[in-house]
């Protein structure tokens, strides 16, 4: 089994090393994840990898596309144990009350980066791919015991032709070793791992969606049961609007909108599977995941994004105002793509009675014959009956589609800002 490698909890503010130094160290652990085996015990690697003070947009540049398909053909091993580290680091940060969110935004922004390529399974390998990294030139003063490498270059052996690392990884929970064994992830935390890595990872990222000071404002209160909204978690919810009104849901901030933006790419990552399959039809056990039937959290969050999206006014109070909205229109633009992501995916209608993976949902489906040809994002939708909440929804919409012609009509010149999710 597979043990408990690296314990939450490491604060990044007291590294005492710069945003150049962190991008250094960094993208020195990717090549050496790519060159050579890395032990799941090395605690000094790991702790690195996670604290690092980096954006979002420091991970997408200092991972390649190239890393992540060398990575998975070369060093397999290496790739699943990053992977299920991240998760590990999602539990750990879900379980415990934390201050310091530094490893939850390395592991959601990792996960971001690399789930995509892994998703391919070889399919757009190419020869440039077998390019080695350069190694730096250049070593910032006082790191140069840090940047030691950890052992010579060693390509570990390929995982075998049509091996599907995605089913063997996120939902056997094993991966093959160069000796025929499996490592067996059984372990996450020191609790026992009781469900697919993939269901798993879609959960932690749904629990982010409402962690208190990262996600959602501290001092966010349950207002009870909504009538007309079941399984609507109020303490959870990001935005008034339908259901709620909005004066009674704590404003956010821009830090809080930035994380929000990170778990939506995330999550819509996972669910993006199905790009890379030849069936259109291919099922998608990441969204089906998302969308388990009477999940508070799914249901919440659908309400959340309905929310964030139909409050959204790109007009601004004055003119040149609507320019300062910038992280609040990517939060609009990440909310509208899982939202159509989850709506537009319609998974039980075609399950066969006799699927093995109908039994995963069987504790979570209501008990009408009907549940399994519903998901909770379709349900959601269903219990939007009442004219109030209509009437949110209808303006909210209106206003974002009568953008482009407000924006083309103004008195001063570039005074309004064109929203990009138009088309959304």
């Amino acid at each position: 089994s597979f043990s408990k490698g690296i314990v939450v909890g490491f604060h990044s503010s007291g590294s005492g090393m710069g945003a150049s130094d962190s991008k250094y160290l960094f993208r020195h652990r990717v090549n050496q994840l790519v060159t050579r085996p890395i032990p799941a015990d090395d605690h000094e690697f790991w702790k690195l990898v996670f604290i690092s003070n980096l954006s979002a947009e420091d991970i997408f540049a200092l991972v390649q596309p190239s890393d992540v398909r060398r990575l998975r053909r070369k060093q397999p091993i290496n790739l699943a144990t990053l992977i299920f580290k991240s998760i590990e680091q999602l539990f750990l940060f879900t379980s415990a009350d934390q201050s310091d969110y530094s490893s939850a935004r390395n592991s959601i922004r990792i996960l971001s980066r690399i789930i995509p390529f892994v998703f391919e399974n070889g399919r757009f390998d190419s020869d440039e791919d077998d390019e080695e990294p350069p190694p730096s030139a250049h070593v910032p003063q006082g790191l140069e015991d840090t940047a030691l490498d950890r052992g010579v270059p060693q390509a570990s052996a390929p995982l075998p032709a049509g091996y599907d690392f995605v089913e063997n990884f996120f939902w056997n929970n094993r991966i093959l070793q160069p000796d025929g064994q499996d490592i067996v992830y059984s372990v996450l935390g020191d609790q026992p791992l009781t469900m697919p890595l993939g269901r798993l990872l879609v959960t932690l990222l749904l629990d982010c969606c409402a962690y208190p000071g990262f996600t959602q404002p501290p001092g966010t209160k349950e207002m009870g049961p909504v009538p007309g909204h079941p399984y609507l978690e109020t303490k959870r919810l990001w935005c008034g609007g339908v259901g709620v009104p909005d004066c009674q849901i704590p404003s956010s901030n821009a830090t809080i909108d930035s994380d929000r933006i990170d778990v939506l790419r995330c999550i819509l990552a996972c669910c993006t599977q199905t790009l890379y399959e030849k069936d259109g039809l291919y099922r998608n056990r990441f969204t089906e995941a998302l969308a388990i039937p009477t999940s508070p959290q799914a249901v919440t969050l659908c309400y959340s994004m309905l929310n964030v999206v139909a409050a959204y006014n790109p007009r601004g109070t004055l003119p040149y105002t609507s320019w300062m909205g910038v992280s609040r229109e990517a939060l609009v633009d990440a909310a509208l793509h899982v939202l159509l992501t989850a709506l537009d995916y319609s998974y039980f209608s075609w399950r066969t009675p006799g699927d093995k993976n109908t039994q995963e949902h069987s504790s979570t489906q209501a008990s009408s014959s009907s549940a399994s040809n519903e998901h909770s994002f379709w349900i959601v939708l269903q219990n939007i009956t009442s004219e109030s909440d209509c009437q949110v929804i209808y303006k909210g919409l209106t206003t974002l589609l009568g953008n482009h012609v407000d924006a083309a009509n103004t008195y001063l010149p570039m005074s309004q800002k064109t929203i990009s999710c138009h088309a959304e």
